[in-house]
C-alpha cells in the first residue's frame, strides 16, 4: 500500500493513474507525451488530444487539418460535400 502516488501519477478513487500530460509505461511508471500532446496513450506521440491551438488528426497534433477536412471540437473531420472512404481519408462527393 502506497502513502502517496509516484511522480507523473495522481490518486484517483484509491489508484494511482498516469496525470494528463503523461502515459502509462509499466507498474507506477508514467513518461511525459510529447508536447504537442495535451494527453496521449502507449507512447508519447501518439496523442488522444492536442495542446492549445494545435488539430488532432490520426493520433498527431498538427497545425492545421489536412486538405478537404475541417476543425471540430479539436478533431479534424471530413468537410462539408465530402466522404470518409476509411481511415479518415476524405474524398469529394460526385457533383450530381
Amino acid at each position: 500500500c502506497l502513502d502517496e502516488c509516484p511522480e507523473l501519477m495522481i490518486e484517483e478513487n484509491g489508484v494511482c493513474v498516469c496525470r494528463d500530460g503523461t502515459f502509462d509505461v509499466g507498474v507506477l511508471d508514467c513518461q511525459p507525451c510529447d508536447s504537442s500532446c495535451a494527453t496521449c496513450v502507449n507512447e508519447a506521440n501518439s496523442c488522444t488530444s492536442c495542446a492549445n491551438g494545435l488539430v488532432l488528426h490520426m493520433n498527431q497534433c498538427l497545425d492545421e487539418c489536412p486538405e478537404l477536412m475541417i476543425e471540430e471540437n479539436g478533431v479534424c473531420v471530413c468537410r462539408d460535400g465530402t466522404f470518409d472512404v476509411g481511415v479518415l481519408d476524405c474524398q469529394p462527393c460526385d457533383s450530381s
